[in-house]
């Protein structure tokens, strides 16, 4: 178990590594596939031949030269030289994935068989690899969460990439692979703003007037997280898969498409899981923390309820300090709710001590 442990972390470790120089590598490309868009604009069918004819890597540079001699300033140099750090980044990323363990099962299939089979051995060996794969993502949120041009670098990037990408595999540049590669980027940054929007959320401060939340919602919020993270990246992979079987003619675009479907939802909502989750954690806590103050002030006034501090219209020292803190209200309201079910005062009157709290609170 402790060695599946280390295995596991180290994994997770070469993955986030391996994920951020593929962020810069694909940020690097970037000049390039501009180019290639002007390229495929302003070349005729027999210029685009020639050039398919070459090699990958040295197509790019042959491209990137031609497309700055005819702006006016030639920047070439400049984009070669950007594109060989893309390169270098690539070839570092690449040469972690090598190193990576490799599973025949794929985490949906493996959930499977331990469900099945009542097997909590698999079962738990599925949830480690389902978290590792969820936090190797963590260089996208990061890239998400840049203010203004966080998802647009995410959009242009992965468009980049897929390009890349699919010219290594074989596919020539033309007009179709360059909408393809767009369709790409687009899906990609749909899928980490949603990402961000959870991350937005989880990091943000509580404010003043936050309700105290209930283990109830807390679990309903974790679980539309994973719902709509592991949606998203679902999504971004069927869009992906039918840009690249109508747009391209993969007949192969759909093979294991299923197994892969159910992975990428699964690993996908793991994180935005596992955020909310983080998130609601750092909320408990505070929640505790701000709870127990409101016991230590009613304590010091030597009183047995919070309702007692605001019975008088009048403010006092403890009655001020009170109602600045956050879950004050949540804590009088449901000790107002309480006297007034158990008939020990009437609705007129917790209405009264509900009015004095929001009187101090405002004068505060």
């Amino acid at each position: 178990q402790n060695k599946q442990k280390v295995v596991q972390i180290r994994e997770t470790l070469k993955g986030i590594k391996s994920n951020t120089y593929r962020a810069l590598s694909s940020l690097s490309r970037l000049p390039t596939f501009i180019n290639e868009n002007l390229f495929i604009a302003l070349a005729d069918d027999k210029t685009l031949e020639l050039y398919n004819s070459l090699d990958v890597e040295k197509r790019q540079q042959v491209l990137n030269k031609m497309v700055g001699m005819k702006l006016p300033v030639d920047n070439s140099n400049i984009v070669n030289y950007l594109q060989g750090i893309s390169t270098n980044f690539k070839q570092k990323s690449d040469a972690i994935n090598e190193t990576m363990v490799q599973y025949d099962q794929g985490i949906g299939e493996l959930f499977g068989e331990g469900f099945k089979e009542l097997d909590t051995r698999k079962v738990w060996d599925a949830t480690v690899r389902m978290s590792s794969e969820a936090l190797k993502s963590l260089p996208s949120l990061v890239q998400a969460m840049v203010p203004y041009v966080g998802i647009g670098s995410i959009v242009a990037g992965e468009a980049a990439a897929s390009s890349l990408e699919k010219q290594e595999e074989g596919e020539n540049l033309s007009g179709k692979l360059n909408a393809n590669s767009l369709i790409h980027g687009v899906s990609e940054g749909f899928s980490d703003y949603v990402l961000r929007g959870i991350g937005k959320r989880v990091f943000k401060a509580i404010p003043k007037d936050a309700a105290l939340k209930s283990i109830k919602q807390i679990v309903s919020q974790v679980a539309k997280d994973f719902g709509s993270e592991g949606g998203s990246e679902s999504i971004t992979l069927l869009v992906n898969k039918l840009a690249d079987s109508y747009i391209l003619d993969d007949e192969k675009a759909f093979i294991g498409f299923w197994s892969e479907l159910i992975d990428t939802f699964l690993i996908g909502g793991a994180l935005g899981g596992k955020l909310s989750a983080g998130g609601a954690v750092n909320t408990v806590i505070s929640q505790n923390a701000q709870a127990r103050q409101v016991n230590r002030t009613i304590k010091d006034a030597d009183l047995n309820n919070v309702t007692e501090l605001y019975i008088d219209p009048k403010a006092t020292e403890n009655s001020i300090k009170l109602s600045q803190n956050p879950v004050a209200k949540m804590a009088l309201d449901k000790a107002v709710q309480a006297q007034v079910d158990a008939g020990e005062i009437s609705i007129e009157k917790g209405d009264e001590i509900k009015n004095n709290f929001r009187q101090t609170e405002g004068a505060v």
